[in-house]
């Protein structure tokens, strides 16, 4: 009887790692750690469980508790070569590197050929392997360090570009390069280091300022960064990257009509071109200037916002009411010869903070890196609803567009309609009511619901549902929606470390917005560049009710998304 229980004991132990495992190998590291957790509780002494551990500490960038973990394991059996293999790559994250090789070495005597092993530590010994023997002259040296970090080989790279300066101290290229190699890998101080030697030995050198000045953002010495891209600039007048993160960084410093004044001055030098149009309709999509402007964007964006808008008062809208709208918005584009392409696919009306200090922009992008990094839904997201219509054609699409321009809305929430191009997400038309709790969200519900009904079709599906598509897949009970709170998926506890760490290591860029709190109502240029972007969409995926708005859509880089094939439907 004893034996069978432990033979039972132990197939579910074995079960048990073995799910823990493939947690692990779908990136979702809480859920592993849970299960591996249990199972020492179970078996103190399951090497693999403890080593799976160390492991997923190592993808957290806890390399102290790694080390810790994997110690642990050799103290149990010291004959796994994976175990040293393991300490020793914590190790060297942690700058322990005499350590390091030590461990490495001893792993490699327990699995003399294994090759991981061997190549780890020749990389963290930074032999002369690789690197030309012929090679004698700082180029020379130069060259194959540049040829290496073509090919992402960067720590031979970076050896490369130390014998160059070994030859020659005031190489300013091989210290802009040295930087640039050294940020790529996270070092941002050396990098900045590098850069300022650079500059030192060749003061109009536009590329290292620039490269500087992106070190130092990164490391949110934002004014530091502005005279390094000031200077970039004017050695360079036409360097429009260093405009472009200028614009970006003076906005967050300054305000966004700062920022509307650099953009301004490029266009009057000549650098007319996409990235700073990009830049004038994202900015002016939520703020236009506190003084009068003759730029074309500026005025394009003020006939744009005077346009009538005739389906407001209508109780059904028409196809026809759409087709003028569009003809209006190019009208206007064309007059002021604007042409804007880009990547965005999302017209948003409403409101853009979700408190005084809280800005749902950069909540979501916080949100969506901690997702994809750790495979786990953060906790603010348990609370956050949508009330989801699913248009069925575009011409539906732009309906809905026009619906939440003019929705009144208790507190203004945050509404979006889009194009679905996420390559794993169903559907093709979507629109979006953001709302903050499930009540919330049945209470809108009814009110979009009929005004849907009423002014489009009462055949387009509108529901409630909870947070963001990309959760369910890996979450199915995530999705489930219950009047009863305690039977819905609710928030684990030990998640909220991974959190904590991507809050310490990870988003210390995610700005607040700088704008306006509201979007604007009415028409914008992004939005106009938008509705070409929907139409294109369309034409991509069979739609044809897009001829009924514009029958020669232009083609953008939308058409090398993969979809479906579109399914015609009808009010039946």
């Amino acid at each position: 009887m004893t034996n069978n229980l432990q033979t039972a004991q132990q197939l579910s132990i074995d079960k048990a790692y073995k799910q823990a495992y493939e947690h692990f190998n779908a990136q979702r590291y809480s859920d592993a750690d849970k299960l591996c957790t249990a199972i020492i509780q179970a078996v103190p002494n399951h090497i693999d469980a403890i080593n799976l551990l160390g492991v997923i500490a190592q993808k957290v960038g806890r390399n102290d508790l790694a080390t810790e973990l994997f110690q642990q394991a050799i103290n149990i059996d010291s004959s796994r070569a994976l175990l040293y293999y393991n300490l020793g790559t914590s190790l060297f994250q942690l700058g322990r590197e005499e350590e390091a090789v030590k461990t490495l070495k001893t792993a490699l005597e327990k699995e003399p050929g294994n090759r991981q092993i061997s190549d780890y530590l020749n990389t963290i010994q930074k032999p002369d392997i690789g690197i030309k023997s012929s090679l004698n002259s700082a180029e020379e040296f130069l060259q194959q360090g540049i040829s290496y970090h073509q090919t992402g080989q960067l720590d031979a790279a970076i050896q490369c570009y130390r014998k160059t300066l070994e030859l020659n101290p005031e190489h300013a290229v091989a210290h802009s390069n040295m930087g640039f190699a050294l940020q790529t890998t996270g070092e941002l101080e050396q990098a900045v280091s590098s850069y300022q030697k650079a500059i030192t030995f060749k003061p109009d050198y536009a590329e290292a300022y620039y490269n500087l000045g992106v070190a130092l953002n990164e490391q949110g010495k934002l004014e530091l960064a502005v005279a390094s891209y000031n200077q970039a600039i004017t050695i360079k007048p036409d360097y429009v990257k260093a405009y472009n993160n200028l614009v970006n960084i003076l906005t967050k410093l300054k305000g966004v009509d700062e920022g509307l004044h650099l953009l301004q001055a490029t266009v009057e030098k000549g650098l007319d071109d996409n990235a700073i149009a990009t830049l004038f309709t994202n900015l002016l999509n939520y703020h236009m200037p506190k003084t009068a402007s003759d730029n074309k964007y500026v005025k394009a964006q003020e006939a744009l916002q005077l346009l009538e808008y005739e389906y407001i008062d209508r109780e059904v809208i028409t196809d026809a009411v759409v087709q003028r709208l569009f003809a209006q918005c190019q009208e206007v584009m064309d007059s002021h010869k604007i042409d804007v392409t880009g990547d965005t696919t999302q017209i948003f009306r409403g409101l853009v903070t979700l408190s005084p200090n809280t800005s749902l922009a950069r909540n979501c992008n916080r949100h969506a890196l901690v997702f994809e990094k750790f495979q786990i839904i953060p906790e603010e997201c348990f609370d956050c609803y949508k009330v989801t219509v699913k248009p069925r054609t575009v011409m539906e699409l732009f309906k809905l567009m026009l619906v939440f321009d003019s929705i009144d809305l208790p507190k203004d929430n945050l509404r979006k309609c889009m194009v679905e191009v996420r390559p794993n997400i169903s559907g093709a038309y979507k629109g979006f009511v953001y709302c903050q709790g499930v009540q919330e969200a049945k209470d809108l519900l009814e009110l979009v619901q009929q005004t849907i009904y009423e002014k489009i079709s009462k055949h387009i599906p509108v529901s409630v549902k909870r947070g963001c598509s990309e959760y369910p897949p890996i979450y199915p009970e995530y999705e489930h929606i219950d009047d009863d709170s305690n039977k819905m998926m609710q928030y684990n506890e030990q998640w909220r470390h991974y959190e904590e760490y991507t809050d310490k290591n990870l988003t210390k860029h995610l700005y607040p917005p700088t704008y306006d709190t509201h979007n604007h109502k009415g028409f914008t240029l992004r939005d106009a560049q938008v509705m070409q972007e929907w139409l294109s969409y369309a034409a991509m995926i069979g739609d044809l009710s897009y001829i009924k708005i514009f029958d020669s859509p232009v083609v953008h880089k939308l058409l090398t998304v993969k979809r479906p094939p579109f399914q015609a439907v009808g009010d039946g």
